[in-house]
């Protein structure tokens, strides 16, 4: 009998408790179902000034660029994922990977170029400015990925 999912991404966010949650819930599901894991964080760059002198140019020259991500920020990630597998999987092996970008489409892109079947993420409780300001990045998630989507609301509150 086919399994119901063989590859499963596991997006957390960089709340530590709320992405332990995360990691392990989709985690037991991923050894359920015998599938890989694959767990995902992203790292969302901050726009910084093209220049030291913020420049009213020309209409084609970028006031604003994004900003590289640091590599002990990337680190600090990896080892946050590290301590999760620790702590809630030992036993089970799981890729991981540090992005940068905007999480939904970071997430959506890594979850087709892995190939995975179900991705799973959370949902943060938010109030109507923060959904005006701010579009939900599991909504934009569902909308686009082209697989299964399991979103988990935050326990951490």
């Amino acid at each position: 009998m086919a399994r119901l999912f063989n590859k499963i991404l596991v997006a957390l966010p960089n709340d530590g408790e709320e992405a332990a949650n995360i990691a392990r819930a989709g985690l037991a599901i991923a050894k359920v179902h015998e599938a890989e894991a694959r767990i995902l964080n992203v790292i969302t760059p901050v726009l910084e000034p093209s220049s030291p002198a913020i420049r009213f140019a020309a209409a084609d020259t970028p006031i604003m660029s994004v900003a590289q991500v640091s590599e002990p920020t990337i680190q600090s990630r990896k080892a946050m994922i590290d301590d999760i597998l620790k702590q809630y999987s030992p036993e089970m092996k799981a890729d991981q990977t540090v992005r940068a970008g905007h999480p939904a489409m970071e997430i959506v892109s890594e979850s087709e170029s892995w190939g995975a079947d179900l991705i799973v993420l959370g949902s943060r409780d938010r109030n109507w400015l923060e959904r005006v300001l701010d579009p939900s990045v599991s909504r934009e998630v569902v909308k686009k990925a082209g697989c299964a989507v399991l979103i988990l609301p935050d326990k951490s509150r």
